[in-house]
């Protein structure tokens, strides 16, 4: 089988590390509902610090910046994913013997 110019052994290995390289990007899953989850915790968290600085509470405030911390954690676990699982997610409707 004769090769193309097209088809070096380097061309395709740059091609297939420029496929890796953007396999392995961060992306958001659904940007739109993890912005505004994003918002409302932050919002609420605000919202309980303010009323707690008000209040005098320390417990509150030290509550709230603890609860949003870590609504905000989940939410960025939630919906970041890196590029290759985003892919393999949408071939997998396609596959039909999962495995090698």
């Amino acid at each position: 089988m004769a090769r193309s110019a097209a088809t070096t052994p380097r061309s395709f290995a740059t091609g297939l590390a420029a496929e890796v390289e953007q396999g392995g990007r961060w992306v958001w899953q659904s940007r739109p509902a993890a912005i505004t989850l994003a918002v409302c915790a932050v919002l609420v968290g605000l919202g309980l610090v303010v009323t707690g600085g008000l209040t005098g509470d320390v417990t509150l405030i030290v509550g709230a910046a603890l609860v949003s911390s870590a609504a905000l954690a989940c939410i960025v676990l939630a919906f970041r994913r890196q590029s290759w699982q985003l892919a393999a997610r949408s071939a997998e409707t396609v596959i039909e013997y999962p495995g090698l």
